[in-house]
C-alpha cells in the first residue's frame, strides 16, 4: 500500500457532500469490509463499527420496478417505465421476473444509485442487440446485486459498463448464453467493464458469470474483440475481481492490464479464453492473482467455429501493460495440448519483473510453463521498474526439463523451494534474441 491509500484522502474530496464523512469508506476498510460481509447487498455505508450492511441502508429513497412501470413478465419493454424512475439517492429494487429492454440504457450523473434483483431476476435483450445493455457513469457510489443478462437471443452480444468515481459494487450477476461475435469494424461490447475513477476509488466485481462463443483466432484477437471483465484506462483506483468464472472470450477471460489501477484477482476460473484467461500488469501499483484456476487450451473449448488450424494463441496468466512486480499466489494454471502459445505463463516484451508462489503449473504440449520476452518493445518499452523473476515454493509438471523455464534477455530467476514433477529441480534456459 501506498500513501494514496490513505482512509483520509477522500474527506479532503470536495466531491463529498459537507456532513456526509461518516459516509466516507476509505480502500482499506472499504475492502475489509467487504471481505467481512460476503453476501451483504450494502456495502457503501459507514465502515466503522459495521459487522455486516444492512441491505440498501446506504440510499435514502427506495423504488419498486414493478410499481414504477417495469413489467416483470417480459411482455412490455421496460424502457421508458425505468428511464423516468430513476432518481438521486435511490435503490431500484426488481422483484422476481424478466425485464425486457430493446435500446441501451444510459444513466449519468446520479450521485448515488442501487439496482437490486429481489428473488431470480433477469434484463432480457432481443435478438441482434449488439452493445452495452447499461451504461452508468458521473456518479459517486453505485451498487448493481442481483441481476442476470439474458442474451440467448439469436445474435445478442450485451454488455455492462457501470462506473463510479469512489465506490463501486457489482454481486452476484450472470450472463445466460454465449455473445456471438464476428469480426467488424466496430468495437464489441464486453461482458462487463467496470470503472473506478478517483484515484481512491474502490470497485469490487464478485460472482460474476459469463460465457461467449464464436470463432477464435487472429483476426479476433484485437481490441475491438470482447473481453470477460475489461478494465481500461478511465480506472485509477483498487479494483477487486472475486470469484468470477469467465469462459471462451476472444480477448481474454479478464483484460486488466491496461490501467494505472491496482488490481486484485482473488479465486475464481477462467477457462479457455484466447490471449489470456487473466491479462495483468499495467502501470500502477502492483496487481495480485491469488487462488484462481486458469485453464488455457483447446481441450474444453466452448466457442463454436474454433479448431487447431485458427492458431489459437492463449496462455493461462499473460503480464504485460508496462509496469512490474505483480504476483501470482496459490493458483492452478493448465496449459493444454493444441494451444499455440509461448508458455503457460508469459511476460511480454513491455513487463518487466513478476512473481509466481505457491502456484502449480502444468503443461501438456510442447510450450515451456514460464516464458519472459525480450523486455523491450511495444507502446511501454522499456518496462517500467525491475525485470526480476522469482519463484518461491512453485511446482511444474509437463515441458521438458530443460526447457521449463525460458528467458529472454532478463537475468536468471530468483529460484526456491521449486519442483518439477514434483521432485527435482527445475530447468532453466535462458535464450539471447527471439
Amino acid at each position: 500500500m501506498t500513501g494514496r491509500h490513505d482512509e483520509s484522502s477522500c474527506r479532503d474530496d470536495a466531491s463529498v457532500p459537507s456532513g456526509d464523512d461518516d459516509r466516507c469508506v476509505g480502500r482499506r476498510s472499504y475492502l475489509k469490509l467487504a471481505g467481512a460481509t460476503a453476501g451483504s447487498v450494502s456495502l457503501l455505508g459507514r465502515a466503522a463499527g459495521v459487522q455486516a450492511a444492512r441491505a440498501g441502508g446506504a440510499f435514502s429513497r427506495r423504488v419498486d420496478a414493478v410499481d414504477a412501470g417495469c413489467d416483470p413478465t417480459g411482455r412490455t419493454p421496460s424502457d421508458g417505465a425505468f428511464r423516468r424512475a430513476l432518481a438521486e439517492n435511490t435503490l431500484f429494487t426488481f422483484p422476481a421476473g424478466t425485464y425486457r429492454f430493446t435500446e441501451p440504457q444510459v444513466v449519468l450523473g446520479l450521485d448515488s444509485l442501487g439496482l437490486r434483483g429481489e428473488g431470480e431476476v433477469s434484463f432480457v435483450v432481443p435478438a441482434g442487440f449488439d452493445g452495452d445493455l447499461l451504461t452508468i457513469a458521473g456518479g459517486s457510489e453505485l451498487l448493481f446485486h442481483g441481476i442476470d443478462v439474458d442474451m440467448t437471443a439469436a445474435g445478442a452480444t450485451p454488455g455492462l459498463r457501470l462506473g463510479a468515481r469512489d465506490r463501486l459494487l457489482i454481486e452476484d450477476v450472470e450472463f445466460h448464453g454465449r455473445g456471438v461475435y464476428s469480426p467488424t469494424n466496430e468495437p464489441v461490447a464486453n461482458a462487463l467493464s467496470p470503472v473506478v475513477r478517483s484515484p481512491d476509488g474502490v470497485g469490487i466485481a464478485r460472482n460474476v458469470r459469463a460465457r461467449n462463443d464464436g470463432p477464435m483466432g487472429p483476426e479476433y484477437r484485437s481490441d475491438t474483440g470482447r473481453a470477460g471483465i475489461r478494465i481500461g484506462g478511465a480506472t485509477r483506483g483498487t479494483v477487486r475481481i472475486e470469484n468470477c468464472r469467465l469462459q471462451g472470450f476472444q480477448n481474454g477471460g479478464a483484460y486488466v492490464s491496461e490501467t494505472a489501477a491496482e488490481i486484485r484477482i482473488v479465486g475464481g476460473v477462467y477457462r479457455d479464453n484466447d490471449v489470456a484467461g487473466i491479462r495483468i500488469g499495467g502501470t500502477g501499483p502492483e496487481s495480485t492473482v491469488e487462488r484462481a484456476r486458469v485453464e488455457a487450451g483447446l481441450g474444453n473449448a466452448t466457442a463454436s467455429g474454433t479448431t487447431d488450424s485458427d492458431a489459437m494463441n492463449t496462455c493461462a496468466i499473460r503480464f504485460e501493460g508496462g509496469g512490474s512486480g505483480s504476483e501470482v499466489r496459490g493458483c492452478d494454471l493448465v496449459l493444454d495440448a493444441g494451444a499455440e502459445d509461448e508458455g503457460a505463463v508469459v511476460a511480454a516484451h513491455d513487463h518487466g519483473g513478476f512473481v509466481l508462489r505457491d502456484t502449480r503449473i502444468r503443461v501438456a504440449g510442447g510450450s515451456p510453463a514460464i516464458r519472459g520476452l525480450t523486455p523491450h518493445g511495444g507502446p511501454y518499452s522499456p518496462p517500467q521498474g525491475s525485470i526480476e523473476t522469482r519463484l518461491e515454493r512453485c511446482s511444474i509438471a509437463g515441458p521438458d526439463p530443460e526447457d521449463a523455464i525460458r528467458l529472454t534477455e532478463r537475468p536468471a530467476p530468483h529460484v526456491e523451494d521449486h519442483s518439477l514433477d514434483g521432485v527435482a529441480p527445475v530447468g532453466i534456459t535462458r535464450s539471447i534474441g527471439q
